[in-house]
């Protein structure tokens, strides 16, 4: 027991040191400063480190994957003759040519799409939205260029893409929503797998983390945070009336609870629908140690077959001449005539199938100056592709961060131990 001090005597040495911390509060707060220093890993703050960790982890990928190549019987025995056969027969002049032409452009398109896809998901929440910017637009201009040719008889890629038929024995196709939707269904189908697969990662890193008996701090504080928010009953009126946080607690306390009772369903309905969360239910089913069939199979349905033909099929009613006659009606019953909204919308979406129409030459086209707000577009698509390499340089550097000190964390610990 500690004894009283009189007035004005000195504190002794044992008073005046600090009380010890145990194992786990040193480790806490070494785990802290660790979880500080990573914060501070971005190109703005701390440009040659993070570059540094970035090609480490590059460097890394680039090795497995050739060591994959190399010691892969299938890829050793089929893939590598088959690219061997055709890089000889690109060399070599022919009839077979056109077929190679055909061949190249049917795997562009498989590369172009998918790989849109993944990177629409695989940035752990930093995922560029190459829908937006991409295949949206691409269903948008097949629907364009289908009211203006009045035939669904035209190229979607090459050199002649989006150019109505002019020969007079060309056959016509009439116009119809199974029609379109046929049209536009193998590049949403594409983009949607690619989105699947950049599912992957996540889930990936976050079940091998569970086997190797490391515990996702992160995951299980949200877990309990969402179930917590989910079961207390709003008390003030901001409460009551925010629905949208309150939603978004009760969907995930939703997702994380019937995950480990209903698995495959429960990802199909995450996945069917634009959940920007999806990545959570990735990590949580890797956590959860669901197994790869379950998640990827659940995830390839909702997203490669339902969530993006819903929205191609949105976008054909929307671009459809008579249901945008209806929407554009809409618009100008809806808003003020002195606005001339709907005017607004029609004179550009004519400007756009102006560009698809047969009878217009190329070379009026390029005379035509770009539109300040293409030429916007333009930038902010730069800005955006920036920002997403951004993220992904420093999301990796970061992971080789974060596994670095999970390695100086476990020796610390024996290190505590021994020392005990």
């Amino acid at each position: 027991m500690a004894t009283k001090r009189a007035v004005g005597q000195k504190p002794n040495k044992e008073d005046a040191q600090p009380p010890k911390l145990s194992i786990e509060q040193r480790l806490e707060a070494m785990k802290k400063e660790q979880a500080a220093a990573r914060a501070q890993l971005t190109l703005f703050r701390s440009p040659l480190k993070t570059l540094y960790y970035f090609s480490l982890v590059a460097f890394e990928n680039a090795r497995w994957a050739f060591m994959t190549v190399i010691q892969h019987k299938f890829l050793q025995f089929v893939v590598l003759p088959l690219l061997l056969a055709y890089i000889v027969a690109s060399n070599i002049p022919g009839t077979h040519q056109a077929h190679l032409t055909a061949l190249n452009l049917f795997v562009e398109n498989i590369i172009w799409w998918v790989g849109l896809g993944v990177l629409s998901s695989i940035g752990l929440g930093t995922g560029m939205h190459s829908g937006l910017l991409f295949l949206f637009p691409h269903v948008i201009k097949v629907c364009l260029a289908a009211d203006e040719c009045n035939t669904l008889n035209f190229d979607v890629d090459g050199p002649n893409a989006f150019v109505c038929p002019v020969a007079a024995d060309t056959p016509l196709h009439p116009v119809t929503f199974l029609g379109l939707f046929m049209k536009v269904f193998w590049p949403c189908f594409l983009w949607g797998a690619g989105t699947a697969m950049g599912e992957i990662p996540p889930y990936w890193v976050s079940r091998q983390a569970k086997l190797a008996g490391q515990a996702n701090e992160e995951l299980e504080r949200e877990i309990r945070e969402a179930t917590e928010a989910a079961q207390i009953k709003p008390k003030t009126a901001f409460e009551r009336y925010n629905f949208i946080a309150r939603g978004f607690n009760a969907s995930k306390a939703w997702m994380f609870r019937h995950l480990q009772t209903s698995g495959f369903w429960a990802i199909l309905a995450f996945a069917s629908w634009p959940n920007m969360a999806f990545d959570l239910c990735g990590i949580a089913c890797g956590h959860f140690l669901l197994p790869f069939s379950t998640f990827f199979g659940a995830t390839f349905i909702g997203k490669a077959i339902i969530k993006v033909n819903l929205q191609a099929m949105f976008f054909i009613v929307l671009f459809n001449q008579t249901f945008l006659n209806k929407f554009i009606g809409f618009v100008n019953s809806s808003t003020p005539a002195s606005w001339q909204l709907g005017a607004t919308i029609e004179d550009f979406l004519i400007k756009q199938k102006d560009k698809f129409h047969a009878q217009k030459s190329a070379a009026v086209l390029e005379d035509q100056p770009q539109p300040l707000l293409a030429r916007a577009w333009g930038v902010v698509m730069v800005l955006f592709l920036g920002w997403f390499a951004k993220s992904i340089v420093e999301s990796l550097a970061q992971q080789h961060a974060a596994q670095s000190d999970q390695r100086k964390l476990d020796e610390e610990r024996q290190k505590l131990a021994k020392s005990k």
